[in-house]
């Protein structure tokens, strides 16, 4: 049975939304590496700040480049100041933008898009 990418979207995206997220963020890096390293940097990243935080991220390889641009929802690390954040991934890995959680902001389907076929991969170990 084949999927149709809107329903799959959808689906992906209410599910993420159901979950009480503390914080939305895009993490980049200024050298080429596979999705999957790309992963481990941000996941080591994210529990070194929290062990106890919880996440999900989406991987998105750029076709021009070979460096890899992650979105995530990030949970359990309320009240973390965003610019600190954002400033001590680019000290070690490149730019990060990182948000305060807006429900209202469909960062959830975001994600479900940016995980959907040839865009990416979805990654649900941090939750």
């Amino acid at each position: 049975m084949i999927i149709p990418s809107e329903v799959y979207m959808q689906e992906v995206g209410d599910w993420l939304g159901r979950f009480e997220w503390s914080l939305y963020g895009t993490f980049s890096f200024r050298r080429c590496m596979r999705s999957d390293s790309a992963l481990k940097a941000v996941r080591r990243f994210i529990t070194s700040l929290d062990s106890s935080a919880r996440f999900v991220l989406a991987v998105r390889q750029y076709q021009d480049a070979d460096k890899p641009h992650i979105h995530g929802l990030i949970r359990g690390l309320e009240g973390c100041n965003c610019f600190y954040l954002a400033n001590r991934w680019y000290k070690g890995y490149g730019i990060a933008r990182v948000f305060p959680y807006d429900k209202t902001r469909g960062a959830s389907y975001y994600l479900a898009k940016n995980a959907y076929g040839n865009w990416g991969e979805l990654d649900v170990s941090g939750m």
